[in-house]
């Protein structure tokens, strides 16, 4: 059973992440929270992964899934931002100059590279 905190933030997870103070939110429940509720918040972004890693507040998120997820998860989170269908290294660009724009990137930067090899 969730707690309707857990629920609310569940509903608002998309504008949470790219809040300057709800990242923060989103990050614990990363972190410290189930792993249904990790889930949850990774499944909330799918889809939106490369456009999350370039936003100031969300890339901070996006480096904790990448953290925090499953082992499925974080082969997900690389194949979306990597293309999976052919055209892997397309997108690397705009990733690779969205991370060094924000050096609090580095561990998704290193995780992409270890789990693209």
């Amino acid at each position: 059973m969730q707690t309707p905190i857990l629920e609310e933030l569940l509903r608002c997870t998309i504008s949470l992440v790219q809040d300057q103070y709800g990242n923060y939110v989103i990050q614990h429940v990363l972190e410290h929270g189930k792993p249904k509720h990790k889930t949850a918040i990774i499944m909330k972004m799918k889809g939106q992964v490369l456009q999350m890693s370039q936003h100031k507040f969300a890339s901070n998120v996006v480096e904790k899934c990448v953290q925090y997820g499953s082992p499925r998860e974080r082969a997900s989170i690389v194949d979306e931002v990597l293309g999976g269908r052919g055209d892997r290294y397309r997108p690397t660009f705009t990733l690779t100059r969205s991370l060094l724009r924000y050096s609090c990137n580095t561990h998704l930067y290193t995780s992409l590279c270890v789990l693209s090899l």
